[in-house]
């Protein structure tokens, strides 16, 4: 059954009387992995998804959505114990908000500057990707693009973020700032392209730690090295087009341990 065939059959068989249903768009991958670590290989199913996303006009320029997206486990067929996003959102000249199990508002103010490997650390104090429990919102203001997101716990605001990004050039700049109760922390980074070579760093504190980043990217090839207090981690990753598919070589290093992998990925 192909997509659109398969779409169709999902949105008659969750139709509710009296409402509408809205086209869904199926999309995921596969991503089989064998890692080798002290001389143990190891196969999993890497960070495959499936997901299901549709939207509707509401009239005078506005848009609502909804997201569901699983993690998969590619070698055994299950689902994996983390979900990976569960939204609605309601978007249009105004900016955006969203609620569910959203990107957090760190992640939108930056954060991928310094963070691009396959097998990345990615753990600068404050990190954060998705979050449950959450209302993001975002909006454009003077050139900047603001975000922010409320996350829920235990009766109420267990922790509010805020964060900007902008682009001057080719050069993008972010910043965002967590109040999480006893802790706060702050990230900053930028990244920027030179002659091809695709360059960026990140600084993050709070918590009671501090720690760097710095990544490069060339001709596929990224690197990145990573060090929060005293630990120290270096990633890279590789891609190689295999016509339809995508072979991936990775590597992991830091405190004496190392670890080599390969990764097929296939888009559904």
């Amino acid at each position: 059954m192909n997509k659109k065939l398969l779409a169709v059959a999902l949105a008659g068989a969750v139709a509710v009387p009296g409402i509408v249903s809205a086209d869904i768009a199926i999309y995921g991958n596969l991503q089989p992995t064998i890692t080798v670590a002290d001389g143990d290989a190891s196969f999993s199913g890497g960070p495959s998804r499936l997901g299901f996303k549709s939207s509707k006009d509401m009239g005078n320029g506005n848009t609502v959505a909804g997201l569901y997206e699983i993690g998969i486990d590619a070698s055994s067929m299950s689902v994996a114990a983390a979900n990976r996003l569960s939204q609605i959102s309601f978007s249009g000249d105004w900016g955006s908000a969203k609620l569910g199990r959203v990107w957090s508002a760190v992640s939108s103010a930056g954060l991928w500057n310094h963070c691009v490997g396959v097998l990345q650390a990615c753990g600068l104090p404050g990190t954060q990707f998705r979050t449950s429990d959450s209302v993001g919102l975002s909006a454009g203001v003077g050139g900047l693009d603001l975000v922010g997101d409320l996350q829920f716990a235990d009766g109420g605001v267990d922790r509010w973020t805020i964060g900007t990004s902008i682009d001057i050039g080719s050069l993008s700049i972010g910043a965002s700032y967590a109040d999480a109760g006893a802790n706060d922390y702050t990230m900053v980074s930028f990244s920027t392209s030179l002659g091809g070579i695709g360059i960026g760093a990140g600084y993050g504190t709070g918590g009671g730690s501090d720690g760097w980043a710095v990544q490069s990217s060339f001709a596929g090839l990224n690197v990145q090295l990573e060090q929060v207090d005293d630990a120290q981690a270096v990633t890279a990753d590789y891609p190689i087009d295999l016509g339809g598919a995508t072979l991936k070589i990775l590597g992991a290093g830091g405190d004496g341990d190392t670890t080599f992998g390969a990764r097929v990925v296939y888009s559904l």
